[in-house]
């Protein structure tokens, strides 16, 4: 500790005696060359300290800023992210839109499984609320007709028959020109039956449910209440008319998706009122 207290002192002592030096040299000259030494001084000595020492205050300033903008940064994600989300709840709280004239109620659920059959393809959904529904509702999603409701379970969960089961039918309607016809599922395809080789049909029109009631073939007939008329089904992709037929060969690719989809439309179906019964419109 002796050696070291000596050695500090002396350095003190050497740069004491050296600034004695420079400052009696610097006033043993004329004016002209005490300046011109000393903005040598400055240029040797000072400027390279006020170099570094200013780019250590700026490497500490862009630092703090940047550690600043980070945590902005995680703000306006974590903020996008609730918006989002919440966009997606308000979505799904919402629905599709209904075509004019078509006041049923839409019930949101959730798809809880899914069932593959040789005759069958199905989903089950699940209400949030009891809901009072019965077969053949239509089901539909943000982008278009699903299905029909096909076994009720209870008051909050059901099975959904898609549109693509095998003994799917369905009318429709071709929104331009007003036609009519049946839609099939065919070999992984969907098509239009019963529509005249001679009518009018192209690619690119919107097919929409017709709005007409169905007579199931079974013993005294049963009349099924039509799905209501304007819902989105799909558009058209092929059209031909082969001259050995009487009706035209249509291909169409529907709008909803069969494979995935979380939420779900049940239209018509009412949720049931705390003292019992179904709830008013």
């Amino acid at each position: 500790m002796v050696r070291s207290s000596n050695s500090g002192g002396r350095a003190d002592g050497v740069v004491c005696a050296l600034c004695v030096v420079l400052s009696l040299t610097l006033l043993l000259m004329p004016d002209r060359a005490q300046v011109q030494v000393a903005h040598a001084l400055s240029t040797v000595l000072v400027n390279p300290w006020l170099a570094i020492r200013n780019f250590g205050d700026d490497v500490l300033r862009v630092r703090a800023d940047n550690a600043r903008l980070g945590a902005e940064v995680q703000t306006l994600q974590l903020r996008l992210g609730s918006l989002e989300r919440r966009a997606t709840d308000q979505a799904r709280g919402a629905g599709p839109a209904l075509p004019p004239g078509c006041d049923e109620p839409l019930m949101p659920c959730q798809v809880t499984a899914r069932k593959r059959a040789r005759l069958a393809t199905m989903i089950q959904i699940r209400s949030l609320e009891p809901v009072t529904w019965r077969p053949e509702l239509p089901v539909v999603t943000a982008e278009g007709f699903l299905g029909r409701v096909h076994t009720v379970i209870d008051e909050r969960s059901a099975w959904v028959e898609l549109l693509s089961a095998p003994d799917m039918a369905l009318g429709v309607e071709f929104e331009r020109s007003g036609l009519v016809g049946v839609l099939r599922p065919r070999a992984g395809r969907f098509v239009v039956e019963l529509v005249g080789r001679d009518e009018d049909v192209l690619p690119g029109d919107r097919v929409i449910t017709a709005g007409i009631a169905e007579v199931r073939s079974v013993p005294g007939g049963e009349i099924v209440d039509p799905v209501p008329r304007g819902l989105k089904v799909g558009e058209v992709r092929q059209v031909s008319a082969p001259s050995e037929r009487i009706f035209k060969e249509i291909t169409i690719h529907p709008f909803a998706d069969f494979r995935r989809n979380e939420t779900v439309y049940v239209v018509g179906a009412r949720p049931v009122r705390p003292g019992g019964g179904e709830g008013t419109r």
